[in-house]
């Protein structure tokens, strides 16, 4: 699909497609000698030999560290940055595969591609697939020839990582002529201009810094990312992941199906223009009992829909807290938690989950409240009056997924904004699919090959079920005792390893 390269330059490897493991190790090796601080370079060498974590933890570092870099030095580190992620995503971090179908997503909407535009769309919906697919955190890919073997006490052995080489020199990437090539006339950049205006007294020194700040919405358009799920693939995902909540998955559909009709996420075209219309979903509020699972399902349908999310924590909050921006002549200031995420991900669409929100403060208060803000963004008119930014921003493109316990706490003209989907418990029957969740959670955070993890045996699942029941259907709590009894089997395997390495010895 993407054709024969050679020598394709190692700072842009997250342009490539998946490739075998010991390449992986190579470019891993060649990145880690590439010297950018002192903090980068000691991750970067932990990373070279280690887990997907690893490498998307130093991807994650370069890329926010650009933000705040010159242009020319700002782009060496996002280069190496997103290469760092594909290392990641290439060992089967499902977080990095969806940040970088984002970035190459964001490619594609460039005025000079380093790629075909078919080729980066294409590119970009694996990476999606990729990262929503029931193997997401799979490390294993294709073309990875280690095997994976029991040891002695069960434990899992292979090859050893091999040992760090001195980097070859990068050289220049060399591209075969293909017919699907842009024509040379250049075509307008597309994208949303979220600041139409600019930023208010933009001569002042604060002015300055913030134009700085945030240059990347400043500058001109910005892309809308993201993806529509195939016909099916919603029912089946929640079929899979949440057999319980089958009516957020036809309501999810049902919003899909119409941006299909619409011409939005057309399969190879990721990226929309300024009038085609975005990934973006209709404010969604997730009504549920304590322990039912809101907030874990609004980031998986964030990810599901390609979209990059901000959690915004509302329980407590007797002002706006971290949703409305703090105004100029402040130490604090800075944008309203939409424009910073539009900045941080270089988007216009990013998800905005407003955690617990019927525990915030109602309209009216003294110190403002999130109720009120939250009323403000979402208008029908989508022009927000940023106060630190002193200038209208285009928040159209937003979606806005909110979570309570009691929708009734919530300010009635809020609630109008928002579709109310009630979230069932789920039921005894359901407890293999919660457990096989919660495991591969486990299984990304701690960076492990799934065949390392310990088994789940029917007497488990059993027991499991009779601690479901017992506590009401509480996600939490079953969530808390898997780790337990996780920690127990890892203690006892180690304890086995141990035992046998003394005997041999």
């Amino acid at each position: 699909m993407f054709g024969d390269r050679r020598s394709p330059r190692v700072d842009e490897m997250w342009l490539e497609p998946q490739a075998s493991a010991q390449k992986v190790r190579e470019v891993a090796a060649t990145l880690a000698a590439v010297t950018v601080d002192p903090l980068c370079d000691r991750m970067a060498a932990a990373a070279a030999a280690g887990g997907p974590d690893a490498a998307h933890a130093v991807g994650t570092a370069l890329v926010i560290s650009a933000l705040d870099a010159s242009a020319l030095d700002g782009d060496m580190r996002r280069s190496l940055g997103l290469s760092w992620l594909w290392i990641a995503a290439c060992r089967g971090h499902a977080g990095s595969r969806m940040e970088l179908g984002r970035a190459i997503s964001a490619e594609t909407a460039s005025e000079e591609p380093r790629r075909p535009q078919a080729e980066l769309s294409a590119l970009a919906q694996h990476w999606f697939g990729a990262g929503t697919s029931p193997g997401a955190t799979e490390p294993r890919i294709p073309g990875d020839q280690t095997r994976l073997t029991r040891g002695s006490g069960g434990r899992v052995v292979g090859d050893k990582p091999p040992r760090v080489t001195p980097p070859q020199p990068l050289t220049e990437f060399t591209r075969e002529p293909v017919e699907t090539e842009r024509p040379p006339v250049a075509s307008p950049r597309r994208g949303r201009l979220v600041l139409p205006h600019g930023i208010g007294d933009a001569k002042s020194a604060e002015g300055v810094a913030l134009a700085k700040r945030y240059a990347a919405l400043v500058d001109g358009p910005i892309p809308c990312v993201g993806r529509v799920p195939a016909p099916g693939e919603i029912l089946d995902f929640f079929d899979r992941k949440w057999p319980w909540a089958m009516n957020v998955a036809r309501h999810l559909q049902n919003q899909a199906d119409q941006m299909t009709l619409a011409g939005i996420g057309q399969q190879g075209d990721p990226v929309y223009g300024f009038n085609t219309g975005s990934v973006t979903l209709d404010p969604i509020l997730f009504v549920g009992d304590p322990g039912s699972g809101k907030t874990r399902l609004a980031k998986a349908v964030a990810d599901l829909f390609g979209v990059p999310r901000l959690l915004v924590p509302c329980g407590g909050s007797a002002d706006h807290g971290g949703l409305s921006a703090f105004s100029r002549g402040w130490s604090t200031a800075r944008a309203c938690a939409p424009v910073q995420a539009m900045a941080e991900h270089r988007c216009a669409n990013p998800a905005m989950i407003l955690d617990e929100i019927d525990k915030a403060s109602r309209p009216g208060g003294q110190n403002g409240s999130i109720m009120a803000t939250a009323l403000s963004m979402l208008e029908e008119a989508q022009e927000y009056y940023d106060s630190c930014l002193m200038a209208p921003v285009d928040l159209s493109g937003i979606s806005y997924f909110g979570t309570a316990n009691d929708d009734k706490l919530l300010d009635a003209a809020l609630l109008d904004r928002f579709d109310v989907i009630r979230i069932p418990r789920p039921e005894t029957k359901h407890v293999p699919a919660i457990l096989e969740t919660i495991r591969e959670d486990v299984i990304e955070r701690l960076g492990i090959h799934p065949a390392a993890f310990p088994e789940t045996t029917r007497e488990d699942i059993r027991r499991f079920r009779q601690l479901f029941e017992r506590s009401s259907g509480s996600l939490r709590v079953l969530k808390k005792a898997f780790r337990s009894m996780l920690g127990v089997k890892a203690g006892l395997q180690v304890k086995a390893d141990m035992d046998q390495d003394r005997v041999i010895n």
